[in-house]
């Protein structure tokens, strides 16, 4: 019994979980320290603005989480396939794109929480880790998509 609770049946489903449970946590966060945030503050790289704007990372990043989880859950493809007269390359590509497409969908989950976390580290005035986790976060989320476009598009 121990062996099945510490078995992974489906990683792609534990890993659409761990993206969807970053966005629900830093949207929480996010909510709690909008209250207590003075009407002003300060935001990297674009000056003083409006509290309200610390509100439209959280709304962005549940709407990328909605539209990966919805496309998980009709199996759709992230890619557009072509036709092949082979089933089972038509199922390796079908895996791959939801592969690279949970790949994707937990790196921009943590670059956007990431970056989250620096805006209203930056608004609290407290020193915070800059721009470099999300860049990193971003461009590997872009990496793994062309890599997968690639191998998708590979397979015959």
């Amino acid at each position: 019994m121990i062996k099945q609770i510490w078995t992974v049946r489906s990683p792609e489903r534990l890993f659409v979980g761990l993206a969807c449970a970053i966005c629900g946590v830093i949207t929480l966060y996010t909510a709690l320290n909008f209250w207590y945030l003075p009407p002003q503050i300060p935001m990297r790289l674009i000056g003083t603005q409006s509290r309200l704007l610390t509100v439209v990372l959280p709304v962005v990043h549940i709407a990328l989480c909605a539209f990966f989880v919805l496309r998980y859950r009709k199996n759709g493809v992230l890619f557009p396939l072509s036709e092949t007269a082979d089933s089972q390359s038509a199922k390796e590509r079908s895996k791959l794109s939801q592969q690279t497409r949970v790949i994707c969908m937990m790196l921009c989950s943590v670059a956007l929480a990431f970056w989250q976390l620096d805006c209203l580290n930056k608004a609290k005035e407290l020193p915070g880790f800059g721009l470099f986790l999300p860049v990193l976060c971003g461009v590997l989320a872009l990496l793994m998509y062309v890599r997968g476009l690639f191998r998708i598009h590979s397979i015959k």
